[in-house]
């Protein structure tokens, strides 16, 4: 963690990626540790990878998902820290992306149960090997998706109920109705 604060010099070169999520990961295996010191300070480290800022959204749900299928574990640490290294505003945007994310999946299982009923076997085996991992069936995927949404909603929840995050607040619920993004 102090090597970070070298400049030019890059902290996966001293440790891998594969051994910091584990840590991470470690961390959240005792309920006491999850938001605890080393942590928090493994989010802040990760966060430039897992949730960066300035990106377009379909970067930060890529890394996103790609997060919670590579480390779903390390990944539930990560989202319970992140609140105290990022402002409501970039929280509340990874909530909505999370919530299209779910949105997206299932309009694509329904379509692809409406297109199996009407191709023969050949054609379905042919399009479901084509087909993104992101489509509700996908179980693992949807319940990380939905396990990172109920531990950044409630991270955020009291900070939505401040005035000065009424925009917040009032982006999250458009995003829970689906009148958002």
């Amino acid at each position: 963690l102090k090597i970070k604060k070298v400049k030019n010099f890059k902290y996966y070169h001293v440790v891998g990626r594969e051994h910091i999520l584990a840590r991470l990961a470690a961390e959240g295996e005792n309920e006491k540790n999850i938001k605890g010191p080393v942590a928090s300070a493994l989010t802040k480290l990760l966060s430039n990878s897992y949730l960066p800022i300035g990106t377009k959204g379909s970067e930060q749900i890529r890394r996103t998902l790609l997060f919670l299928s590579e480390a779903p574990k390390a990944a539930r640490v990560f989202y319970s820290n992140i609140t105290t290294h990022s402002d409501v505003t970039v929280v509340s945007k990874l909530v909505g992306l999370l919530l299209k994310t779910l949105k997206i999946a299932v309009d694509r299982h329904i379509e692809e149960k409406l297109n199996d009923s009407t191709m023969s076997d050949s054609e379905s085996y042919s399009k479901n090997q084509e087909s993104d991992a992101l489509i509700a069936s996908n179980t693992k995927l949807m319940s990380g998706i939905a396990q990172a949404l109920q531990i950044l909603l409630s991270s955020i929840g009291t900070l939505l109920e401040e005035a000065e995050n009424e925009n917040c607040l009032d982006f999250v619920q458009n995003s829970i109705k689906g009148t958002t993004i």
